[in-house]
């Protein structure tokens, strides 16, 4: 995401907004992945996808009361874990519901323990 973007996007969307949820930030890699998860919000949240887990702080910090949850996988883009970072999400105590993205495949099983 460019850097200085925020969860607003600069506007105020009118009462018959496309998304009456509000936004949902996701650091989900990979083009398949972000389809699925931009098809199971669609009409319902904005999702924001990120690529680092740099971003994801940033932007989850930013402003959490516009925030209707969080998905994020085990690693991001840069292949580093995401655990510290749901640990800051969760130390700052942000309002939102925080998801676990896991990919099938027995390689991935110990990213889900650790995520859990």
């Amino acid at each position: 995401m460019p850097r200085g973007m925020s969860l607003h996007g600069g506007n105020q969307r009118a009462n018959n907004s496309p998304h009456p949820l509000g936004v949902v930030l996701a650091l989900v890699i990979g083009a398949a992945q972000r389809a699925r998860v931009r098809e199971a919000l669609r009409g319902r949240y904005d999702v924001r996808f990120v690529d680092k887990s740099v971003e994801l702080t940033q932007l989850a910090l930013s402003a959490p009361e516009a925030l209707g949850g969080i998905i994020v996988e085990a690693r991001d883009a840069d292949g580093w874990s995401t655990i510290e970072t749901i640990r800051q999400i969760r130390r700052f105590a942000i309002p939102a519901p925080l998801i676990a993205y896991c990919r099938i495949g027995a390689e991935r099983s110990g990213d889900l323990q650790a995520l859990v």
